[in-house]
C-alpha cells in the first residue's frame, strides 16, 4: 500500500500535530516523513491511533511509507473481522479511508451504499449475499423461497434485475407473479406453436412450469380423445395446427389428410370411390397399416386364408367397387391347374363352395364338400379319410358305391376269420359297420352266425383244447 497526504488530508485525519515538528517541503505532492523522523512525534498524535501498537516493520520497509512489504504479517482475522471472499481481494484503502483504522464499520450497509433495493429489502445484506460476490447464493434462493414466488428452475439461474427492472421505488415489494406479467413478450413471440394464432390461454402453467429450464419442456398434454401417439406423435405443432385450421376436427382424418387421400395410387383411393373417413380402414399408426376395415360391410366377409391377404392381392386391377364375390372369378387358374385331383379332366364344378370353405387355410382342406350329393354320405371311417384314399385313380364320377369294389383286398387278406375258405359273403355291410373293421356291432355270437369258425383259426385247436371260445 502507498500513501501520499496533502496538507488538507493531514488537517483532516487530525494529523498537523505531526507535521508541525516534521521538516515541510511545501509541495502538496511530497511524501510523509520517513520513519525515523516520524519517531520524534507526539505519542499521542501516532498516525494510526493511539490503540495501533503494532510495529511499523511489520507493514512498512525502511525506504519509506509508501511502498509496503509484499509479505505483510498483519493478521486481519485477530481484528475480529476475517477476510473471506471477495473481501480478500480488497484493497485496505477500499475499506480503510481514514488512517486510523479503527474508524471503520463492520456492517454490509457501512461500506456498501444500496443503489439497487433502495432500502427495499433491509440492510441485512448477509439474507441473500455472502462474501464471495453478490451473485447467486444459495442464501438468496432460500430467502426467496419466503416470498410468494420462489425461484424454481430457469428462475433460479436469472438476474434479479431480469425480472426487478430498477425502474423505481418498490422494485422487490408487491410486484405481480402471474407468468404473463413477465412473459408477454414470449407468449407473443411463440412460433411452435403460434400461441396468439391459435388462442392459446394467457395462463402459462396450463402448459408450463415454473421448475422446467426450457419453454420447449412443456407439460401439455394433448386431450384424451386424440392423443398424440404413434403416427400422430410430432414435435412440430404446426404441422396440423394450421392457419388454415388453428384447431382441426379430430373426429375427421380428412381435414389434415386430403392431400393423402388424393395422392394416394396403391390403391388410388380417388379414382376408387373410397370414403374419406380413414378410420374405417387406417389406424393412427401408419397409413400402409390397413387393420380396422370391416370387409364384411361390403358383402364379402374375410376369413380364413383371405383375412391373410394384401388389397393388392384381390383388386390388383385397382378397382375396388362392385367386384364379384363368386370364387371361380379370382380362382380360375387355379381351377385350372389343380392336379391332385384334376378338376377340369374330371368336370369338376366351377362352384368352388361345393367342396371348400372360404374359412379354410388352403385348398387342400377341401372340407366344405357335400358328399351326400355323390350317393354316398361319409360316415364313420370313410369321413377321416383324404379324397385319395378312394379316389386314388384320379376318377370322381361313376365310382362304385358296394364296400367291395374298395375293400376286395381287405376281405381276401383277412385271417381272423379267414373270409375266403369260409366262404363269407362279399356284403361286408353284413358284419360291419362304417365305423371300423374292428366294430363288430352287427356280428353277434360268432358261433351262432359262424358255425366252424374255430376251425378257420390258425390256432383253433389249441383254443379249443383250453376249453375258450374261437
Amino acid at each position: 500500500m502507498t500513501l501520499r497526504l496533502s496538507a488538507g488530508w493531514a488537517l483532516a485525519l487530525g494529523l498537523a500535530p505531526i507535521l508541525a515538528v516534521l521538516p515541510q517541503s511545501g509541495s502538496e505532492g511530497d511524501s510523509l516523513p520517513t520513519p525515523t523522523a516520524l519517531a520524534a512525534a507526539p505519542a499521542d498524535s501516532a498516525v494510526h491511533g493511539a490503540r495501533f501498537d503494532l510495529a511499523c516493520g511489520r507493514c512498512h520497509v525502511p525506504s519509506g511509507w509508501r511502498e509496503l512489504r509484499p509479505d505483510l504479517e498483519f493478521e486481519h482475522a485477530a481484528t475480529g473481522y476475517p477476510l473471506r471472499g471477495a473481501h480478500a481481494q480488497a484493497r485496505c484503502r477500499d475499506c480503510h479511508r481514514d488512517l486510523v483504522f479503527s474508524r471503520v464499520g463492520v456492517r454490509c450497509a457501512d461500506c456498501h451504499e444500496d443503489v439497487l433495493h433502495h432500502g427495499e429489502l433491509g440492510t441485512e445484506c448477509a439474507r441473500c449475499h455472502d462474501e464471495r460476490g453478490w451473485r447467486h447464493s444459495a442464501k438468496e434462493l432460500v430467502e426467496h423461497a419466503q416470498t410468494r414466488f420462489p425461484l424454481l428452475g430457469r428462475h433460479a439461474l436469472v438476474d434479479c434485475a431480469t425480472c426487478h427492472r430498477q425502474s423505481g421505488f418498490d422494485e422487490y415489494r408487491g410486484l405481480p407473479v402471474a407468468c404473463a406479467q413477465c412473459h408477454a413478450g414470449d407468449y407473443a413471440g411463440a412460433q411452435t406453436p403460434d400461441h396468439r394464432r391459435l388462442g392459446f390461454s394467457t395462463a402459462c402453467e396450463d402448459c408450463h412450469s415454473a421448475a422446467d429450464l426450457r419453454w420447449a419442456d412443456s407439460a401439455f398434454r394433448h386431450p384424451n380423445d386424440f392423443p398424440l401417439a404413434f403416427g400422430h406423435d410430432v414435435r412440430d405443432c404446426n404441422l396440423c395446427h394450421t392457419s388454415a385450421a388453428p384447431v382441426p376436427d379430430g373426429d375427421h382424418c380428412f381435414g389434415c389428410h386430403a392431400a393423402d387421400y388424393a395422392g394416394t395410387t396403391h390403391p388410388a383411393h380417388a379414382a376408387a370411390g373410397f370414403s374419406t373417413a380413414c378410420r374405417e380402414c387406417h389406424e393412427t399408426t401408419r397409413f400402409a397399416e390397413v387393420r380396422s376395415y370391416d370387409h364384411a360391410a361390403s358383402g364379402y366377409r374375410l376369413q380364413g386364408a383371405h383375412a391373410d391377404q394384401l388389397c393388392f392381392a384381390c383388386h390388383w386391377q385397382g378397382v375396388y367397387a362392385g367386384r364379384p364375390t363368386d370364387c371361380y372369378s379370382c380362382h380360375s387358374l387355379d381351377y385350372q391347374l389343380a392336379r391332385e385331383p384334376d378338376h377340369r379332366r374330371q368336370d369338376f364344378s366351377t362352384d368352388c363352395s361345393a367342396c371348400h370353405s372360404a374359412a379354410d387355410s388352403d385348398w387342400r382342406s377341401a372340407g366344405g364338400y357335400a358328399h351326400t350329393l355323390s350317393g354316398f354320405p361319409f360316415v364313420g371311417a370313410h369321413a377321416r379319410q383324404p379324397c385319395g384314399a378312394c379316389h386314388g385313380s384320379g376318377v370322381y364320377a361313376g365310382l362304385p358305391a358296394e364296400c367291395v369294389d374298395c375293400h376286395r383286398d381287405d376281405y381276401d387278406r383277412t385271417r381272423f376269420p379267414i373270409h375266403v375258405r369260409a366262404g363269407y359273403s362279399t356284403d361286408c355291410a353284413l358284419c360291419h359297420t362304417p365305423e371300423g373293421w374292428d366294430t363288430d356291432a352287427r356280428f353277434g355270437e360268432r358261433d351262432a352266425l359262424c358255425p366252424g369258425n374255430d376251425r378257420l383259426r390258425p390256432d383253433g385247436d389249441a383254443r379249443r383244447a383250453a376249453g375258450r371260445r374261437p
